[in-house]
């Protein structure tokens, strides 16, 4: 009989609901901290004080380590990811630290969400952990988008959209969008929300995939790739652009 660790436990390796129940506290007790962190982030995103990130990486900590439970379980090139957000994250900036903890989240659901081998099928997932994660997806099938790179981020809310890039980058200025645009901001603010009607898609410089901005997208069912960094440098208005929702690419559009 193999026997498998988890988090401080062995448990024998001779069935799902054997390591389901076994992890089973590790779920529950990951929710509230991880709501708590989001809240946190939303916060900091919306007014980026100190005080915002002193709270947010406060929130951060009990979540990383909670996280750690569930590594091992993880493929290896997961696990290095996993890996740098535990040795790392208190000296990351406040942008990097949000990108890498929503990566590692993120990285949990796709594994969860694709097609598994049968050795994969005795990791311990439960369905209460599938509904945590539900507000990250495995993309389908790769396709490529065409035309040239030219940034990337969080893949924040499905779908593709191609038209005219308009880039924002002062609050107040939301009144140039015209119908079936893709906004490219820094990031978005409640104001934007009664001219989501007008886009076609949504991309901003920072941001996680559960950012103010990401969130709208979703709610709107508008492509969006969020935190690329360099969004409203290497975008001009005018560009026709291609957004890919589902892999967090933005190309420009061949002519």
């Amino acid at each position: 009989m193999v026997l498998v660790e988890v988090g401080f436990r062995r448990v024998p390796r001779h069935g799902l609901n054997v390591l389901r129940k076994a992890m089973a506290k590790e779920v529950v007790e990951l929710k509230p901290v991880l709501d708590t962190v989001y809240g946190s982030i939303l916060r900091f995103q919306r007014d980026r004080t100190i005080v915002n990130e002193h709270r947010m990486r406060e929130a951060m900590e009990p979540a990383i380590d909670r996280l750690m439970n569930f590594r091992s379980l993880l493929p290896s090139y997961k696990q290095a990811d996993f890996a740098a957000l535990n040795e790392n994250w208190q000296q990351l900036s406040a942008h990097d630290l949000i990108m890498l903890f929503d990566h590692c989240v993120s990285g949990m659901h796709v594994e969860l969400e694709r097609k598994r081998s049968a050795s994969e099928a005795q990791q311990p997932w439960t369905r209460e952990l599938i509904g945590l994660l539900d507000g990250y997806r495995a993309a389908g099938a790769v396709v490529a988008m065409p035309g040239e790179f030219l940034c990337s981020g969080i893949a924040a809310s499905g779908g593709r959209a191609q038209g005219t890039a308009r880039v924002v980058r002062e609050s107040g200025s939301f009144d140039s969008l015209k119908e079936g645009e893709i906004l490219v901001c820094r990031f978005t603010l409640p104001e934007l929300v009664r001219y989501f009607t007008r886009l076609a898609a949504l991309v901003t410089d920072e941001g996680g995939a559960l950012s103010h901005a990401a969130i709208l997208a979703r709610e709107h069912h508008l492509p969006a790739v969020t935190g690329c960094g360099d969004a409203t440098t290497v975008i001009k208005t005018g560009d026709s652009i291609n957004v890919d929702g589902d892999f967090g690419l933005v190309n420009s559009v061949q002519v």
